[in-house]
């Protein structure tokens, strides 16, 4: 999501989500590779949901997923929110 659509709600989180976004752009990472390895390093996870609306998007999610490399848990440490209000999507107000 561009940071410039972001609801309301959501503006107290701006700092942070303005951080991670220049942290993937400083290191090449894509939104979604970032996504697909966070949930990949969740052992309890067996499988993955995702919604396309085109083939591309499917070709483009499949062929990150399929990297070989992935970015370990202690990169998304520094991330960490631990607030209901902004994890858990039935709080949020949109």
């Amino acid at each position: 999501m561009n940071l410039e659509e972001l609801p309301p709600y959501f503006t107290p989180y701006r700092t942070c989500l303005e951080t991670y976004y220049k942290t993937l752009d400083k290191n090449g990472i894509s939104p979604l590779k970032s996504a697909l390895d966070f949930i990949q390093n969740i052992s309890q996870v067996n499988c993955i949901i995702v919604g396309i609306n085109t083939a591309e998007q499917l070709q483009e999610i499949l062929g990150t997923f399929n990297e070989t490399e992935r970015l370990n848990s202690d990169f998304f440490e520094s991330f960490s929110i631990e607030n209901e209000l902004i994890i858990n999507p039935s709080n949020w107000v949109i």
